[in-house]
């Protein structure tokens, strides 16, 4: 099921006068105006591109405690919704069900938890077989045989 904007009661899209806008792209966009979204366009190192525009809403989430049970969040968050994908993102034998951005900016949407103080600016990707399967969590998860490699020195 793919994310519909219209048809979530609280999300909305951006419009490229607010902040946000302006953070991702380093200030004011030139023509803008509170009518017009904002807008962004990728591309990805094998061609792969996408286009859309920003929107906001609440995430909601599972997070892995210290007593390895789960408990409810939810948060805030600002990201692209994809109205346009081409080269292998736009092939129905390759597509995904949608990227997700772990990159150092402030935009990014765990930095966007992070910020709110919602989970600590970690993530962890523990995989499984070559078949797949595995884990995928947001914020610190505690247990003690959990080893990390931190991705930036």
């Amino acid at each position: 099921m793919l994310y519909d904007p219209k048809g979530s009661s609280s999300g909305s899209t951006v419009s490229c006068d607010q902040p946000f806008c302006a953070a991702t792209y380093g200030g004011k966009l030139p023509g803008c105006t509170a009518s017009l979204p904002c807008e962004y366009s990728v591309m990805y190192g094998d061609g792969s591109t996408t286009t859309g525009y920003f929107v906001s809403d609440s995430l909601q989430y599972n997070q892995v405690s210290g007593d390895g049970q789960t408990r409810y969040g939810n948060g805030s968050v600002t990201f692209g919704c994809g109205a346009q994908q081409g080269g292998d993102l736009g092939n129905t034998n390759q597509a995904l069900d949608g990227i997700i951005g772990f990159g150092q900016s402030n935009t990014s949407m765990l930095s966007q938890l992070a910020a709110a103080g919602k989970v600590k600016k970690i993530f962890s990707h523990c995989l499984d077989t070559i078949t797949g399967g595995g884990i995928f969590a947001i914020g610190e998860v505690v247990q003690p045989k959990m080893k990390s490699t931190p991705l930036i020195p």
